[in-house]
C-alpha cells in the first residue's frame, strides 16, 4: 500500500484510469476483484508487450515500473468504482 505521503501521487497517477474503468466510464470492467499483484501484473504485460498497439499499451508505456506499483497499490485499496 503506498504511504501516506504518495497516496495522492498515487491518486494523480490512477485518475485516468477511471475515464474507461469504474464509474465515469464503465465501458470496460473495474478492478474491484484484482489485488495489486494483479492489477500490476496486467499493467507490466502491456508495458513491455513490444507488439502492442492498444490504448492501453500506450497508457502502460508512459508509467515508470515504480509508478505501476503505485497505481495498482492504489487500485487495489478499493479507490475505484466497479
Amino acid at each position: 500500500m503506498p504511504a501516506p505521503a504518495s497516496l495522492s501521487a498515487s491518486a494523480a497517477l490512477s485518475s485516468s484510469c477511471s475515464g474507461c474503468h469504474g464509474a465515469i466510464g464503465p465501458a470496460l470492467p473495474g478492478f474491484g476483484h484484482l489485488d495489486a499483484e494483479a492489477l500490476s501484473a496486467r499493467l507490466a504485460t502491456y508495458k513491455y508487450d513490444p507488439t502492442g498497439t492498444t490504448v492501453m499499451h500506450r497508457l502502460a508505456r508512459g508509467y515508470s515500473d515504480e509508478q505501476i506499483e503505485m497505481i495498482s497499490a492504489y487500485l487495489a485499496m478499493g479507490q475505484t468504482n466497479d
